[in-house]
Order: C-alpha cells, then sequence, then structure tokens
C-alpha cells in the first residue's frame, strides 16, 4: 500500500517534471540509455517509462529500441524519487548533514578502476588525483586494475555565514536543482532563462554574487562523500571568519522541497561541510590510465563520525 502510495505521487509530479526537463533544447541531448537499462540500472518501473513518454518525456528509437537522455534519466529518478540515485539524494545526503556524530567525521573512499584495455602490453599506470595538494600513481596489472583506499577527515563546526551577507547574495530559490548536460553548465543565459542549474552553475553563480557584494568565494571540485557511493559535485565556499566554509543553496533548497531536511532549521546558506570533500578548484580527472581517461567508482564509507541511531 506504502509503495503503491509512492508511485502515485510520482505519477501525478511527472507531467510537471517532464514540461521543464523539455526547456533543455534538443541538440544538447545524448539519447544513450536504452528503457532496458532505465529499468535495470536506473530501476525506473514500466508504468513510470510509460507515463513519461506519454507526458512527451524526448526520447529516440534506436536499433529498434527506445533510447533516453542520460541527463533527463537521472532527473526523472532524484524528483520522483525511484531508484538508487534517489535513496542517496533523500536519505544518505541528509543523514550526513543533520545527524549527530558519535566522533569526528571520517570517510574512506575508494578509487576503483578496471583497466580499459586488458590485453595491453605491461603494467597499468593509474595516476591518481586525491583531496588536497597530493597526487599519486599506482602502477599494477591489468587483471588487478585500480584499488585504492584512501581516508578523508572533515572539519567541524563551520561558522554561520552572517544573515547580512546570505541576504546581499539571494536564495535563488528562482532556480531549480537539475542534472544538466555540459554544454549548458556553465551557460548563465540558459541558467537565467530557463530556471534549472545543476552544481556547477551554481557554484558560478554563488561566487558571482560574492564578488558583486564585496565578499570572497571560491568554485570548489570534489565529491559528496556519503557513503555508499561518493559522488562528483561542485560547490562555493565563502570565506568567513578566515574559514572557507562550502554552501549550495540550491541543493540544500531541494532537499527542503522533498522533505528531507528541515527548511526550518536548513536555511540556504547553512554549510554542507558535512557531506563533502573538496578535490580542486574546477574539475579534474580523478585517475588516468596509462596517460588515457579511465572511469572511476568511488565506494565509500564511514571510518568515525558515522551519524548516530
Amino acid at each position: 500500500m506504502q509503495e503503491q502510495a509512492r508511485f502515485d505521487v510520482s505519477l501525478q509530479a511527472v507531467p510537471d517534471l517532464v514540461a521543464k526537463l523539455r526547456r533543455i533544447p534538443a541538440s544538447a541531448r545524448r539519447f544513450s540509455i536504452g528503457r532496458q537499462d532505465a529499468q535495470r540500472r536506473y530501476r525506473i518501473p514500466e508504468p513510470l517509462l510509460v507515463a513519461l513518454l506519454d507526458a512527451g518525456l524526448p526520447s529516440r528509437r534506436v536499433d529498434g529500441e527506445v533510447h533516453f537522455d542520460r541527463h533527463d534519466v537521472v532527473n526523472v529518478c532524484i524528483h520522483l524519487g525511484v531508484g538508487p540515485m534517489s535513496r542517496a539524494a533523500r536519505r544518505s545526503w541528509p543523514a550526513a548533514l543533520t545527524a549527530a556524530h558519535e566522533a569526528p567525521i571520517r570517510y574512506r573512499l575508494r578509487y576503483q578502476a578496471d583497466c580499459p584495455e586488458p590485453r595491453h602490453d605491461g603494467p597499468c599506470r593509474f595516476d591518481v588525483t586525491l583531496p588536497g595538494p597530493t597526487a599519486r600513481q599506482v602502477v599494477t596489472t591489468p587483471a588487478a586494475g585500480l584499488r585504492l583506499d584512501v581516508d578523508v577527515p572533515l572539519q567541524d563546526g563551520w561558522p554561520a555565514v552572517p544573515d547580512e551577507l546570505a541576504a546581499r547574495l539571494g536564495t535563488l530559490d528562482e532556480f531549480e536543482f537539475m542534472r544538466l548536460p555540459p554544454s549548458l553548465q556553465r551557460d548563465l543565459t540558459f541558467i537565467q532563462d530557463s530556471g534549472l542549474v545543476d552544481c556547477v552553475g551554481v557554484s558560478e553563480l554563488v561566487a558571482q554574487r560574492a564578488a558583486g557584494v564585496g565578499a570572497v568565494a571560491r568554485r570548489s571540485f570534489g565529491v559528496i562523500a556519503a557513503p555508499p557511493y561518493a559522488n562528483l559535485h561542485y560547490w562555493a565556499e565563502l570565506l568567513v571568519d578566515d574559514r572557507w566554509v562550502p554552501v549550495d543553496p540550491v541543493l540544500v533548497g531541494a532537499m527542503t522541497c522533498w522533505g528531507v531536511l528541515d527548511a526550518a532549521t536548513w536555511p540556504p546558506y547553512r554549510s554542507i561541510g558535512p557531506l563533502v570533500v573538496r578535490v580542486a578548484d574546477d574539475q579534474v580527472l580523478l585517475a588516468t590510465h596509462n596517460g588515457g581517461d579511465v572511469q572511476v567508482a568511488l565506494p565509500s564509507r564511514w571510518i568515525s563520525g558515522r551519524p548516530a541511531s
């Protein structure tokens, strides 16, 4: 009964979500996710896919099978509350932000990658970008691939962003969090016109507004580290009392809209510091294999500071 109720809520939200997704121009889409993959990998049930198609979600038939844009599929999962991506955004992330912690927060991230060319001659050389100013080279065999554990401590007690500064920056509640294709992530004209923005654009907007009111800010690239998997993320950091305070007003706003954060205790500029690990100022490859790109998975687990039950 409860599952059916959640599914009914998802169905009711379909037309509004599809209307927003259709603001994304067709030229930015890449139809790489087949219907079966959407069901099996992303756990979108077939009746919901039918409802999305009936509402006009963009799709394309490839080799006889309906395909979807990957960013559309991710947005469906996050905003309609289906699949493992939704569980991370609606359970793991707010738990890391709000729970009382037993000890200082410490995550263990595992950099995990398979050799992309397992028949190549010689060893695998993985060059890995780690949080902070360090890097590491791991030499291994094609069969072993990359398995590197990194313990990451997080600071606590982030100072509050002054109310006056938060008011001058604005809440950004005119924008809605939406995963966007790379060609649109920094397109501020599209963002302003559509009202859609992802974490890349939010970091740009906050830094831009901070500069406009004489505050000091920087953009950050890294990961949302909450278990079970870390996710790549951008955010802005404001200099408050000589400390860089990580903020993401649009992500906080999304979680309050989903009902997983209490809006009364989570104003837009409350720090997301318990959740994020900084790697660099801007996007970098987390690992390369013999000089070429390689896809990295980032399983994450608590070492200390696990939220108290």
